[in-house]
């Protein structure tokens, strides 16, 4: 739904009698479309616009753009499994073995759930698939550097986003250097509490009411 260059349009339909109930909603988007060529290698003519519908069939009351909220939700829930599965590696395994492949999954789901959770940390106000957080912050150069009772880490990117890379980290090192100096006066449960404050702020933000019902 929200389809780039297409337009959303809504109406009411009866649904059969074995759903009957509140007139269903069909948002969808509207897009133009492109003549079509023909199987003769001749293009297909036509005397208007063309337009192809996606339709989105249901019974929720809810406002055309709550429902497009909820479509787009049940989308981001969808690509959780289907990062598992793909750039995780989480679609299959090699083995019949019944207890390598539980081990070899829960070791998958160990090292999705810590990445995810670190780029969360990092950048609470967006949402990044491992297709593109692990190039962006895992393609640079580290060196260890001691000097004067002190250990930094300096790390150099050779990602093309590298200013915005340095921004990124720089005030998650901040984030959490402040938690260490504080660390005399923080139990480890309230060091945790701040920590996933952080990674959920967007989430315990107030959002606006639902929309009224269509109508």
């Amino acid at each position: 739904m929200g389809r780039r260059g297409g337009s959303l349009a809504t109406d009411g339909v009866d649904m059969p009698t074995a759903h009957r109930g509140p007139a269903a909603q069909t948002p969808g988007p509207v897009r133009g479309r492109q003549p079509s060529p023909l199987a003769d290698g001749g293009l297909e003519v036509v005397g208007g616009p063309v337009y192809e519908y996606v339709v989105l069939v249901t019974s929720l009351e809810e406002n055309l753009l709550t429902i497009a909220h909820l479509y787009r939700q049940r989308a981001d829930v969808e690509n959780a499994y289907d990062e598992l599965k793909n750039p995780w590696g989480w679609g299959g395994f090699t083995t019949r073995d019944l207890l390598r492949c539980q081990i070899a999954a829960r070791m998958v789901a160990l090292v999705y759930n810590s990445w995810n959770l670190f780029v969360r940390c990092a950048q609470p106000e967006r949402a990044r698939e491992a297709i593109t957080s692990r190039p962006l912050l895992l393609h640079a150069v580290g060196r260890l550097v001691k000097s004067g009772g002190q250990t930094t880490l300096r790390l150099t990117s050779q990602h093309a986003e590298a200013s915005h890379i340095q921004n990124v980290l720089s005030k998650l090192s901040l984030f959490l250097s402040g938690l260490s100096n504080a660390a005399e006066q923080l139990q480890p449960e309230e060091r945790w509490r701040r920590i996933w404050r952080r990674i959920l702020e967007p989430y315990r933000r107030p959002t606006a009411a639902w929309l009224a019902p269509s109508g």
